[in-house]
């Protein structure tokens, strides 16, 4: 069977841990030329290329871009959060860091990568967005607000490089059994009071995988979803629904 990504090259950021690591290494099953880039990748093992480095740094994408010639698949996945802070709480700073990691970082990657992108007959980019971009939730609004803000620059994006071939979507990932989950649950006044009820929130009464959000960036990266751009793919375990 041919594998989806045989001779590509996917570049993914957010790649040390959770669903940016599932993405590369399922991308490098796929046959893909995967490399991931994090700001801290605590020496651990790859079997992709790994690039360190902090998202909002110019650096950091020269040099992935001195890595690659054409770019056929690009997933923006790195992203932070402050939860369990009410939104009288914030600082102007988190929104400006939050901002520029989550949505900012998202177009200086596309804009810098585009040249690398127009060069394939076909290329893909999907961004990240969360269950929250549409259902709204509870002390996190730069996030949630980031979110959402992710959704409409996909959108347009969609709409501005059809002619040059490139695909824009969106995974909007419900909570996903992640080390960056599992943090955000201890920062909670009760910890399992806390998982249980963001599991009860889902109709499907659980959390996600980071292979089952996975799949759905492998799939919007292959040709496989040729005819997809402007879309988003909730894998929220019906959170939305609910």
């Amino acid at each position: 069977m041919a594998k989806r990504l045989a001779k590509k090259t996917i570049v993914v950021t957010g790649a040390a841990s959770g669903i940016g690591k599932a993405v590369c290494d399922l991308a490098l099953n796929e046959g893909a030329f995967v490399i991931g880039v994090d700001s801290d990748f605590k020496n651990e093992p790859t079997k992709f290329e790994k690039i360190e480095g902090d998202v909002r740094s110019k650096t950091t994408i020269e040099t992935v871009i001195q890595s690659i010639d054409e770019l056929h698949g690009l997933a923006l996945i790195a992203g932070i959060s402050k939860p369990h802070t009410p939104i009288d709480q914030g600082t102007s700073q988190d929104w400006d860091d939050i901002f520029d990691v989550n949505i900012k970082s998202n177009w200086t990657w596309l804009t810098a990568l585009l040249p690398n992108l127009k060069r394939t007959k076909s290329s893909s980019v999907v961004m990240t967005a969360s269950q929250l971009a549409f259902s709204g939730g509870m002390n996190n609004a730069p996030y949630i607000a980031s979110k959402g803000a992710v959704v409409s620059l996909a959108k347009t994006a969609a709409l501005e490089l059809v002619e040059e071939n490139i695909r824009v979507n969106v995974i909007a990932p419900g909570a996903i059994d992640t080390p960056l989950l599992k943090k955000s649950l201890n920062r909670s006044h009760s910890p399992k009071e806390t998982e249980l009820k963001s599991k009860a929130r889902h109709a499907m009464k659980r959390f996600g995988t980071v292979l089952e959000v996975a799949n759905g960036f492998i799939y919007l990266l292959s040709e496989e979803s040729s005819f997809t751009t402007g879309t988003v793919l909730r894998i929220d375990g019906g959170w939305v629904v609910a």
